[in-house]
């Protein structure tokens, strides 16, 4: 193996926001994903481009926003003349490989794996014909039909029971396969790219009678600060989630038992991570491995009594738990402040695979973080998008622009991390939302394609 460059191993779960991690709230228990934590930098502000899977992933992918990369939303995909990160890194020498979930969807992209065991499912379907390796192995293991495994409670909306063997859950699954690569699939030369990707702990929500389950207390559970009340100053569609049975605000006893059962399934992840974790310290490898852990977008979770997700940029969709573990000699136990993006996975794999990061990409290298002990605070803004909303956060503020609507979105979230208030109508600060408006406006002009060149030679500045 090139001694010179890491290896780059990316874990990354589906649907879990920032504050479902122990080492920003106590009441879950992470503590492998914790450890990790205490040998790398755990960035305290990092976001999704977008709160929507397919979006979120597209500019992961291709290091770009989603509306770079003509994916703004979950119903689009990738055009296939785009190219990945992957892609990039196997120029590079790298060679890659994924388990778990991707979401490429319809695109006809060209991935850039050399290894692929694509695992989009998060409810079982043994009995669908297009079956991925998962729903194969529940096939041959005796499963003819979801509800064998997995059923559904009438009492409590999105929350169903796992009636099976734990260790036929996907994220047992997908965990098993991701430390098994490790063991007896990497290669010892040339360097090696591995995406394991947890569809949990999206829904269904269905770890509530699992063992990892009774570590938690459920009369102990933390719950919301915010109500579906709040909901009443933001823009309208913030409270239509999707159909009439969804609009109705879910119950604090609902949100108990979902989180409960949410919480025990980011329980299970963090036990297979500890074991990947484990199998790469045995294979002598781990102290050259480049270790990114993130999630694509947030859940409600109980938050505004709501669940899932939508097109929203409030803070429990839009903030995600990030960490990274650097190679030898990286900083340890850091805490960063600095407004970071999800995106910039790209451009830093790139960076210390030691190959070009292109001029159109909008990920930026993170390896300064780790780089230096002291917390570096050194982005002023952090741009982000949700369909036809453009959004803005700087240190202190976040606003909100709705395309062709006479409403948005301001919040102060060092007075009002939650955002229980709406600034947008404060003529007291009208001021500062025009200075905001144009600041989202100067960040969408500079990130159109190749916006940075000069309109002719010799043409003078603006």
């Amino acid at each position: 193996m090139d001694q010179n460059r890491p290896n780059i191993l990316f874990i990354m779960t589906d649907e879990q926001r920032f504050d479902h991690l122990g080492s920003v709230n106590p009441a879950v228990k992470t503590p492998h994903l914790d450890a990790l934590a205490n040998d790398g930098v755990l960035f305290s502000r990092a976001y999704t481009p977008n709160p929507s899977c397919v979006p979120a992933r597209a500019g992961i992918f291709t290091g770009k926003y989603p509306h770079q990369c003509a994916a703004p939303t979950f119903i689009t995909y990738l055009p296939a003349h785009e190219k990945t990160f992957m892609s990039y890194l196997q120029e590079a020498g790298y060679y890659t490989a994924v388990i778990g979930k991707q979401h490429f969807g319809e695109s006809k992209i060209e991935r850039g794996y050399d290894y692929e065991d694509i695992i989009d499912s998060h409810s079982p379907a043994p009995q669908n014909p297009n079956r991925n390796s998962y729903n194969q192995w529940l096939w041959d293991s005796g499963f003819k039909h979801r509800n064998e495994l997995i059923q559904g409670n009438p009492d409590i909306r999105r929350y169903s029971e796992w009636k099976a063997d734990p260790k036929y859950h996907v994220d047992h699954y997908v965990g098993d396969r991701g430390r098994e690569w490790i063991e007896s699939g990497m290669p010892e030369d040339p360097p090696w790219f591995c995406w394991i990707s947890f569809p949990g702990p999206h829904g269904p929500i269905d770890c509530g009678n699992l063992p990892q389950a009774d570590l938690y207390d459920p009369a102990e559970i933390d719950m919301p600060e915010t109500n579906f009340e709040m909901l009443a100053q933001k823009p309208p569609h913030n409270s239509l989630r999707g159909g009439p049975e969804r609009q109705q605000p879910f119950t604090n006893d609902e949100i108990r038992k979902l989180r409960h059962a949410y919480y025990a399934n980011v329980t299970l992840i963090d036990e297979k991570i500890g074991a990947i974790v484990q199998a790469l310290k045995n294979s002598g490898t781990y102290d050259n491995t480049l270790i990114f852990f993130t999630s694509d977008h947030g859940d409600f979770m109980g938050d505004f009594q709501l669940m899932a997700k939508g097109q929203n940029i409030m803070e429990v969709l839009m903030r995600i738990p990030f960490i990274i573990k650097p190679p030898k000699g990286g900083a340890r136990g850091k805490v960063e402040s600095s407004l970071i993006s999800a995106i910039d996975i790209a451009a830093t794999s790139l960076t210390v695979a030691g190959a070009e990061v292109p001029e159109h990409m909008a990920s930026r290298d993170l390896s300064h973080y780790w780089s230096h002990a002291e917390d570096l605070d050194d982005r002023e803004e952090l741009y982000m998008e949700a369909s036809g909303i453009r959004c803005l956060r700087t240190r202190r503020w976040k606003i909100g622009h709705y395309w062709n609507k006479p409403y948005g979105e301001l919040y102060d979230l060092q007075n009002d991390p939650w955002e229980k208030e709406n600034l947008w109508d404060r003529q007291d600060i009208a001021a500062l939302k025009s200075k905001l408006q144009k600041r989202l406006l100067d960040k969408l002009i500079e990130l159109s394609q190749r916006s940075y060149i000069a309109w002719n030679h010799g043409a003078p500045e603006l």
